[in-house]
């Protein structure tokens, strides 16, 4: 009866610490999937995880190669540090960091990227009948490094 006690209790921390500590939530979840759709310019993942109407901006001036400032090899990974997300209910706000590993053209690196842009992102989230939808991006291009 002790032993079951005691895996019950650690499960259930094991359980709050996931939940709490590394867990995403589904706003954080849909950003990340989109900031890296948008990377790696993937229209139609990005087009199926935002609003109709910030997809020309999100695609067009505000795509990865047009905030890179230049041209636009392949995309080797992406990683991401979420600052912050505020908000509840059906609106969140999510602040992150995101590096990008990427090969400018005419270079290919074995491993990982040639290159690393780091960009500071906001994105604006709301809750559809469908899921969690991006409705507002503003990337800014915080350095970019040779590896």
């Amino acid at each position: 009866m002790v032993k079951l006690l005691v895996v019950v209790l650690l499960a259930g921390a094991g359980w709050y610490a996931y939940v709490h500590y590394f867990a995403d939530s589904g706003a954080v979840s849909t950003y990340k999937e989109f900031a890296e759709a948008w990377a790696s310019n993937r229209t139609r993942e990005v087009s199926d995880l935002i609003s109709s109407s910030v997809m020309a901006d999100a695609m067009g001036p505000q795509s990865f190669p047009k905030v890179l400032g230049e041209p636009l090899g392949q995309v080797r990974g992406v990683s991401f540090d979420v600052e912050s997300e505020t908000g509840s209910g059906t609106h969140v706000s999510v602040r992150a960091m995101q590096a990008v590993e990427f090969d400018p053209p005419g270079v290919t690196s074995i491993f990982g990227g040639a290159s690393t842009a780091s960009l500071s992102e906001v994105a604006e989230l709301e809750r559809t009948a469908d899921g969690w939808r991006v409705v507002s991006f503003s990337p800014s291009l915080a350095s970019v490094r040779d590896q």
